[in-house]
């Protein structure tokens, strides 16, 4: 006589011997076949895709670093102009640019009182002529109704 650990073992021996006899193998290999067609094409567009974004990313890496390149080239050359003697000598001028319109009336009744005077006239009016830019500026704001020369 057996006993229920043996009868147990059994019973799941003919339940596994009925069940393989029942599995049709070749449909089964069929659709792993299939599976692993799908897989290989699925791994082939990523594939792809991944050559794409590689080629990309070369690209766009490559154009990052012509612009960096551009961007401290024009570092040196803004550098190299505001240590320049024109940059430096105007920059006066530039400060009073930002002064609103009462200031530029008292920066143009200054003007012409000092123009009054000869000797700081003609010095004035040579280092004016050496920038044909301020000495229309200057003279657009001195005499306003006279046309620029």
């Amino acid at each position: 006589m057996k006993d229920g650990a043996g009868l147990l073992s059994d019973s799941i021996e003919s339940t596994l011997a009925i069940e393989s006899s029942a599995i049709d193998w070749r449909l089964l290999a069929g659709r792993r076949l299939n599976r692993l067609v799908e897989l290989e094409h699925d791994y082939a567009v990523i594939r792809d895709r991944l050559d794409r974004l590689q080629t990309t990313y070369g690209l766009l890496f490559n154009e990052n670093d012509n612009r960096m390149y551009r961007m401290r080239h024009l570092e040196k050359l803004h550098a190299t102009m505001l240590d320049s003697f024109s940059w430096r000598m105007t920059r006066p001028l530039r400060s009073l640019s930002g002064i609103g319109a009462g200031g530029k009336r008292l920066l143009i009744r200054i003007l012409r009182a000092l123009s009054r005077r000869p000797l700081l006239r003609r010095v004035a009016g040579a280092l004016v002529r050496r920038m044909p830019g301020l000495h229309r500026l200057v003279r657009t704001a001195l005499f306003p109704q006279s046309p620029a020369h």
